[in-house]
């Protein structure tokens, strides 16, 4: 008995045809998908970060010397630049750098002002040896002061040791010569009001001194009377 032949099948598979093969390199390259994107992230802009307007004008304020204006500028334009995400820190950074120099410059030249008008400056330089009836002057700053009759003293820098400091001089009314007791009673008196008046207020013990005449310099027409602060 005779059995069916089958057809033969060939074990490789057929040849692969341009209809029917597999896409070109260049094709499978730009049709796979890419990998996935990032959670959470906020897409990336290509441009730059706006400049903040208030941080460039408290730079120029702070340029021109308005510092009372550029400070507070540049403390609001940091504020605003960090919650709008844009640039201008350093700028305002910049500002108050400026802003200080200016600060120190302003306070230089008032304390070299205050120094011109304070009585207790250096503006009172030393000079020559004077007679104190004649030639001190309310704000000066003398040498050590001796005891008994004063002939003359040396005006000293008031920011130096020194031994006393003139706050009020006057004139003693014309008249005969009454001797030492009586005519040391009036100056002392008017030297101490004088020192109550001027409500001046002093950090260490210190204590009144009166320069008056002398008998002899009374005779040649020295009325003036010489009140100093010296401390103890």
């Amino acid at each position: 008995m005779s059995h069916p032949k089958f057809p033969e099948y060939s074990a490789r598979p057929p040849a692969e045809t341009p209809e029917s093969g597999p896409p070109p390199r260049d094709q499978r390259a730009t049709s796979e998908p890419g990998p996935p994107p990032f959670p959470n992230m906020p897409p990336v802009s290509a441009g730059l970060r706006p400049t903040n307007r208030k941080a460039v004008l408290s730079l120029v304020l702070a340029i021109v010397g308005l510092v009372p204006v550029s400070i507070p500028l540049g403390i609001k334009a940091m504020d605003q630049a960090r919650k709008r995400g844009e640039q201008g820190a350093r700028i305002a950074i910049t500002g108050f750098v400026i802003a200080a120099v200016w600060m120190s410059v302003d306070l230089k030249i008032l304390n070299h002002f205050l120094d011109r008008i304070d009585p207790d400056s250096a503006a009172h330089t030393a000079r020559e040896p004077v007679t104190p009836g004649s030639k001190l002057e309310v704000g000066d700053c003398v040498g050590e002061l001796p005891q008994g009759e004063i002939k003359d003293v040396a005006v000293k820098p008031c920011d130096q040791p020194n031994g006393g400091r003139v706050f009020a001089r006057f004139a003693m009314p014309d008249g005969s010569w009454l001797g030492d007791e009586v005519m040391r009673k009036p100056a002392e008196a008017g030297c101490w009001n004088r020192w109550i008046a001027s409500k001046e207020q002093v950090n260490t013990p210190s204590r009144v001194f009166v320069v008056r005449p002398s008998q002899d310099s009374w005779q040649k027409g020295d009325r003036t009377v010489t009140c100093l602060l010296v401390g103890q």
